[in-house]
């Protein structure tokens, strides 16, 4: 959460569905960056399943990173990156509410609240807790954030949730 003192600067979205274990990628993410140090000004969102409701928190941001599951981009555990653009291109006009992301942003674009600069790390599924933890370390970079030495990958002391 940003303070009075910082201004807004990002939002990392982490989205992702609790009854899809391949789907609850984004939200693992987020619960090991809840443990982090953000970067003043950078605020994480736990975006759930959130769908056009999202809207709300990428206007008036200058910089919005996605994290969530993908399909077909990469090997199990792996991440891509992935711009707002290449994202929003996927979109099918006839897929309407179930569309997912290139969905949303789509529909930023057109009521005209898609922030300057939008990517998605998208971690393709399944994904181990280490690669969950590479993800987030990886979206913490991008904001020049700060981790503590006992976080990075194999630290048994980052509990990251397995999918039920």
């Amino acid at each position: 959460m940003t303070t009075p003192t910082s201004p807004l600067v990002a939002r990392i979205i982490c989205i992702g569905s609790v009854f899809d274990p391949e789907d609850a990628i984004g939200l693992r993410v987020h619960h090991w960056l809840q443990q982090q140090r953000l970067a003043p000004g950078v605020e994480l969102i736990d975006g759930g399943i959130g769908g056009l409701s999202l809207l709300t928190h990428l206007e008036g941001c200058p910089r919005v990173l996605f994290i969530d599951a993908v399909k077909g981009f990469a090997s199990p555990g792996e991440w891509v990156m992935l711009s707002g653009a290449e994202v929003e291109a996927l979109a099918n006009p006839c897929d309407g509410h179930a569309a997912g992301l290139p969905y949303l942003l789509r529909a930023a674009r057109l009521i005209d609240v898609l922030p300057p600069h939008v990517d998605l790390l998208g971690l393709e599924a399944p994904s181990a807790a280490e690669s969950i933890v590479r993800a987030g370390a990886h979206a913490l970079s991008l904001f020049a954030l700060e981790t503590s030495p006992s976080r990075y990958p194999g630290d048994s002391a980052t509990p990251v949730p397995e999918p039920q």
